[in-house]
């Protein structure tokens, strides 16, 4: 990059090869940084024998004299502009001169202006004339050199505004860069969701077989029988098991927010044995559970997500292991408990709260203000999805709940969910119906592509009176229907089956069986299935995996249903 003094110097050099007068710009070590053409001449040498020297050494040092050195090195210091100065230069190549010059020093730049302005062997130039030249340069020099302030000015505001434009593309960058993570794990999330939703699905209707079949073997057992209580367990196992496709058909998006009113503490009693085993043993894990805790209204699947979450959320921050605490507690949230909350503003009320405690690393302030926003994580990459928290805060604030958060540097963290308290619903007095109450002599028509489900609905509706008829997809039931002409009573058909779907069937023959009742049987749920035109409360729909009594008695219900007029 150019100097000032450069740009000087390079701007006003056609001037000064252009002037009559001998003239010698120097700087402040006496270096020649420009020559006129008329002091090459009186001092007989070209220009490149002088741009660049020392005046000391022009000429075998002949202006190296006590009075030019007085003037330039120590008089111009005292007084910047020195006119007529008389001086006597001799050599042994010359003869006697007497000089009269000028010399001005410009403090601003740095330089020396100096001009001869009599000789005894050179033309005479009067003083007058000396001096204009000077100040005309200078004045030159002045705006040029204003000239070059203003493109420095010009520059640096450039470079300021260049300077901020990185600081903006590079956050703008960066922020791309967090969006297409963000969308490369949306999509992750999103094909793991729908492989969840698949294996789900399938493995309802082997619940459902399950399920059925040692509904079918305990019907010939006593109770007191080791044999009954063996397949009773097997039950347990399959219920349990359909609580795990349930919270796999959530976290793929496609299971139905159901709320039910339930005891947290009972859901947590049986978390604990899963958390155990998920939780390692270098974590131990302690539960408090409070009596008389009430109800909460909220989706049970999603409940058990919110503890889960919250407890693999604690475990990573315990890497060397340590305590985890959950708790269950009801709490009277008044106005001053609601405003010293920790994390949420909890609006006074009863609540049940439910909390995750951990001796882990903790998190500062500035953390804590962002946990809860998706994606975010402190965790390696690969390590974590920073969904975890956000999906507790989204499935409280769905139930009309709360979350707070308090935590301390290497004291551990602690989450606290709120929930709405609710009374114990009173114990119903009603008589159960058994299940021969749901039996009937019906026509029942079964599409179902699975062959097991489509055998176990055939014994299980033929054993409850129902004439059952099953096919394996929609264009067999259209040739039994349409073809043949037979008439049943009862539709009951799998939503989703190669070929034509059940919607799809249950169209077709609408038109031609206006009268016949329809039931819906699916291993997804309604959100699910609701682009395949099931939807609505008018849509009866058997959720699978289904009891041998939850089947006779929907069909029962259907049957007996009374279309609006």
């Amino acid at each position: 990059m150019k100097t000032a003094l450069q740009g000087i110097l390079e701007h006003f050099e056609p001037l000064v090869e252009t002037v009559h007068e001998p003239l010698l710009v120097l700087d402040a070590t006496m270096q020649v940084k420009l020559a006129s053409r008329a002091f090459c001449a009186i001092s007989g040498n070209e220009s490149s024998e002088v741009i660049g020297a020392s005046l000391w050494d022009i000429d075998d040092g002949y202006w190296d004299v006590p009075g030019i050195r007085q003037l330039l090195e120590t008089d111009l210091k005292v007084t910047p502009a020195i006119r007529d100065r008389r001086i006597e230069l001799e050599s042994h190549k010359r003869p006697r001169q007497v000089l009269t010059v000028n010399a001005r020093f410009v403090q601003a730049y740095g330089v020396v202006l100096f001009t001869i302005a009599n000789t005894t062997n050179a033309t005479n130039v009067a003083p007058a004339g000396a001096e204009s030249l000077t100040e005309e340069l200078e004045a030159r020099v002045r705006e040029r050199t204003q000239e070059l302030e203003d493109e420095r000015r010009i520059a640096l505001a450039l470079a300021e505004k260049a300077e901020e434009a990185k600081v903006v593309a590079i956050e703008a960058s960066k922020a791309l860069q967090r969006s297409e993570a963000q969308l490369r794990q949306s999509q992750k999330m999103e094909a793991v969701g729908r492989l969840a939703g698949g294996v789900a699905h399938d493995f309802n209707n082997l619940l459902t077989v399950i399920l059925s079949c040692s509904t079918f073997v305990m019907q010939d057992l006593k109770p007191e029988e080791q044999a009954y209580l063996d397949i009773l367990e097997i039950r347990r196992a399959a219920d349990r098991a359909a609580s795990l496709t349930r919270q796999l058909l959530q976290f793929s998006r496609k299971g139905s927010i159901e709320p039910q009113l339930f005891n947290p503490n009972e859901k947590i009693a049986i978390l604990k044995l899963m958390l155990a085993r998920l939780l390692g043993e270098d974590v131990e894990l302690v539960t408090h559970l409070a009596p008389d805790l009430g109800c909460v209204y909220i989706d049970p699947t999603a409940f058990e997500q919110i503890v889960v979450n919250l407890a693999v959320n604690a475990r990573d921050a315990m890497p060397d292991g340590g305590r985890l605490l959950i708790e269950s507690n009801v709490a009277h949230v008044d106005e001053g408990y609601a405003a010293a909350a920790k994390g949420a503003f909890i609006p006074p009320g009863e609540y049940v709260t439910v909390s995750v405690s951990d001796t882990g690393v903790g998190m500062d302030l500035s953390m804590q203000q962002h946990i809860f926003e998706p994606f975010f994580t402190t965790k390696e990459v690969g390590q974590g999805t920073g969904l975890g928290l956000s999906t507790v805060y989204g499935i409280a604030k769905q139930a009309g709940g709360y979350v707070s958060v308090y935590s301390e540097l290497g004291k551990g963290t602690t989450f606290r969910v709120y929930l709405a308290r609710r009374d114990m619903p009173a114990t119903e007095t009603r008589e159960r119906r058994t299940q021969a109450t749901y039996t009937g002599t019906e026509a029942v028509l079964v599409v179902e592509d699975d062959k097991q489900i489509r055998m176990l609905c055939k014994r299980a509706l033929s054993g409850a009176g129902y004439q059952v008829e099953v096919v394996a997809d929609g264009i067999e039931a259209l040739r039994i229907c349409e073809d043949e002409g037979r008439v049943f009573d009862l539709l009951l058909t799998d939503v989703v089956m190669p070929g034509m779907s059940g919607t799809q069937l249950a169209s077709r023959l609408a038109k031609t069986r206006p009268d016949m009742k329809l039931l819906f049987m699916s291993g997804y749920t309604p959100n699910a299935i609701a682009p395949h035109g099931v939807s609505g409360s008018a849509v009866a729909l058997l959720a699978k995996p289904f009891t041998l009594a939850g089947l006779t008695k929907s069909i029962r219900e259907v049957l007996d249903t009374t279309e609006a007029s």
